[in-house]
């Protein structure tokens, strides 16, 4: 009997480990899609501002969580360091 409750409780803890860890796997997709999604758009929106927006990659950001901790990758943009430097030469 003492195994069969040992075994019992066993598995609830891997379930809760594994529910866990989808949980977080969830929320980091949640996160990266909702930071591509609002990326995307502020290029779009430079592009009809006449700007030039190009990506240039990803980088990494660590979020911290009370879940676990977990990486996120966000995209790189160019056009701000491009239109700074265009109106620093448009004013000089």
């Amino acid at each position: 009997m003492p195994g069969t409750i040992g075994g019992v409780l066993s598995s609830a803890q891997n379930f809760a480990e594994y529910l866990g860890n989808r949980m977080k796997e969830a929320f980091q997709v949640m996160v990266e899609r909702t930071v591509s999604e609002e990326f995307f758009s502020m290029l779009e929106e430079a592009s009809l501002e006449g700007n030039d927006p190009s990506r240039n990659g990803y980088y990494s950001r660590k979020i911290l969580t009370t879940s676990g901790d977990f990486s996120i990758q966000i995209p790189r943009e160019r056009f701000h360091l491009l239109s700074s430097r265009r109106q620093k030469i448009q004013a000089g």
